[in-house]
């Protein structure tokens, strides 16, 4: 059946052809429809409402600014933990794209379909740009399989699912545009060609700082590919070179920029922290985009890095055989357009080195590996089709075809579904966690709600969003999470106003979700204390990881009626009653709602 489904796609030559990838696409992208505004959207949208902070209708992405201030409006919000840096800034240079939510937002408000269908336009809009560079590029045949298999790419589902990641489409499809117009410049000398592409580089860098990723296709075209001695092909970059220049200016001038985290490297503030992470995390994000062992673990599951850089290694040098032995069927101009989308690939994949790798980063390298995977497949086909008994070598070459096909069509088609219905459930389950919360809310609005452990961002994190933005609950004044540490704790209760709270076997900032408002170039030491509202926290030991026991002081005293106490226990955040002055309590460390297990307890027992 693999093989009916590759002869029918590859020869289809005519130009109808190109409208199976934009079929595809929309079609798989429909199942986004569903799933509302998830997590980090309600965030942005807190942003433009201004329930936290006054900011621009082109500024919505900042998570952080850098300013102490607002880090401790934040803390007593608890939309930060305790332990983040007050300098964290988090600070995203996306004006397009923040005006077009802010858009959303007027137009459509909690209607979020809506804003999705919006998202699944500018994938639309993305894939006529690519399809624009292609069809010039490479034999029709080729250039129909590569878009069909960027279009249903598993890594793309995120940026056009999640309405948070829809920038990295707005930066994308403009900056494709302008890479479609600066080739017909180049090869046909049409001269709108060059205004008409720095104005698509333009638009994608306001778009976002995906945008980048494209300046590597345009080096290396011009590497690779393109007409005229050197001296013309460096002249031809400099257009695009200026329009970089001036977003990197801006960028430092209005102070956009990362500082401070874990999991965002700054490359020109920090270049030699970059430096030292880009490889291991650009092998992971090869890793997961090629032989599918996620990207994701580099970071969430440190212990399986020796398996993700095996992974990315083995995937380069599998595909890089695979094409040596289709090179000689191709001919010198394809030779050369796959050697510049291939160059331009590898290049793109430094701008997004810079944070942790992820499977939807991958949305503008993944051209260059999806030309690779056509040229693989395309040249497999041509060997089937050939009369004559098949040589040992090819039978090797056609299980990592069929390998391919596995990953590319198959895989690839049934994730977006899939995954966006696993999202709808993970985000039923949070807020069934948020609201089935066993909190008392006669004085909320006057008391600090404290949670003692999350075993989970979604349930500390996410809790305060989910549960206080729907208007059923009241507000607490102060909502605090004391522990992210996935460990059991101990509580000790040292006098009438403070207790100490001890990570039995691991440590704080252990976890990624912790590293990213904190990284490790900002230690804690004994004796360190963070004070805000009516907060303190004391560092008593620490160990190479992070502290692992710490002592909070409130004021007033905990058994006034000022405070609840709470802690995740039988899949609920329940109230925690609290020991008396000298007594000590241990705290198991509750199972997950997102757990496997848990989430068959509540979809298929309940």
């Amino acid at each position: 059946m693999l093989n009916r489904l590759l002869y029918a796609l590859v020869p289809w030559g005519n130009r109808r052809g190109y409208l199976l990838p934009f079929v595809a696409a929309i079609v798989l992208a429909s199942s986004s429809l569903p799933l509302g505004y998830l997590l980090d959207d309600l965030f942005l949208m807190k942003n433009i409402e201004g329930g936290l902070q006054k900011t621009s209708p082109f500024d919505v992405y900042r998570f952080a600014d850098g300013n102490p201030a607002f880090q401790e409006k934040v803390l007593t919000a608890g939309y930060f933990p305790w332990f983040a840096l007050p300098e964290l800034k988090l600070r995203c240079f996306r004006p397009l794209s923040s005006a077009l939510m802010t858009l959303d937002h007027a137009l459509f408000g909690e209607a979020a379909v809506w804003a999705h269908v919006h998202s699944i336009l500018w994938y639309a809009l993305l894939l006529w740009g690519l399809m624009l560079i292609l069809r010039r590029s490479l034999p029709r045949p080729l250039a129909l399989l590569t878009l069909f298999l960027f279009a249903i790419n598993y890594a793309h589902w995120l940026p056009v699912a999640w309405w948070c990641h829809r920038n990295t489409l707005v930066a994308a499809a403009p900056m494709l545009f302008g890479l479609a117009a600066h080739l017909r410049w180049r090869e046909e000398g049409w001269r709108p060609g060059l205004p008409l592409s720095v104005l698509g580089y333009a638009l994608g860098v306001l778009g976002g700082e995906m945008a980048l990723c494209v300046f590597g296709y345009l080096a290396a075209y011009e590497a690779c590919r393109a007409p005229g001695p050197w001296r013309q092909r460096l002249l031809a970059l400099l257009p695009g070179a200026f329009v970089g220049l001036c977003y990197t200016a801006a960028y430092k001038a209005l102070d956009f920029g990362a500082y401070g985290s874990g999991a965002y490297i700054e490359p020109l503030g920090q270049p030699l922290a970059y430096l030292s992470a880009a490889p291991g995390r650009v092998i992971a994000l090869l890793s997961g985009a090629i032989v599918m062992i996620p990207s994701e673990l580099w970071d969430v599951l440190p212990a399986a890095r020796p398996i993700v850089l095996f992974g990315g290694l083995a995937g380069c040098a599998l595909l890089a055989w695979l094409l040596r032995r289709a090179w000689p069927a191709l001919d010198e101009k394809t030779r050369k357009t796959v050697l510049w989308l291939l160059a331009g690939g590898a290049l793109s994949l430094l701008p997004i080195s810079a944070t942790f790798p992820m499977s939807r980063l991958m949305m503008l390298p993944s051209i260059g590996l999806c030309t690779a995977f056509a040229v693989v497949l395309h040249h497999w086909w041509h060997e089937r089709t050939q009369p004559g008994p098949i040589a040992r070598p090819s039978r090797f070459a056609a299980l990592a075809a069929g390998f391919l096909i596995a990953i590319n069509v198959v895989y690839s088609a049934l994730f977006w579904p899939v995954a966006s219905a696993g999202l709808y459930g993970a985000m039923r389950v949070a807020a069934e966690s948020a609201l089935e919360a066993e909190i008392d809310d006669t004085r909320l609005e006057n008391q600090a709600a404290v949670l003692l452990t999350a075993p989970d961002p979604m349930v500390g994190f996410y809790t305060s969003i989910l549960r206080f933005r729907t208007g059923l609950h009241p507000l607490p004044r102060n909502w605090w999470v004391l522990s992210y540490a996935p460990y059991d704790h101990r509580l000790r209760r040292t006098a009438p106003n403070r207790f100490e709270l001890q990570v039995v076997d691991g440590a704080y900032l252990s976890m990624l979700f912790e590293k990213l408002v904190r990284g490790p170039e900002f230690p804690f030491h004994p004796g360190d204390q963070v004070a805000f509202s009516h907060l303190t926290a004391t560092i008593l030991d620490v160990n190479e990881v992070g502290p692992t026991r710490v002592e909070f002081a409130f004021d007033p005293p905990i058994d006034t009626p000022e405070y609840q106490f709470l802690y995740w226990h039988d899949g609920r955040i329940r109230p925690f009653p609290l020991p008396p002055v000298g007594e000590e309590v241990y705290i198991p460390m509750g199972q997950s709602p997102f757990h496997p297990a848990a989430l068959y307890r509540r979809f298929f027992r309940s």
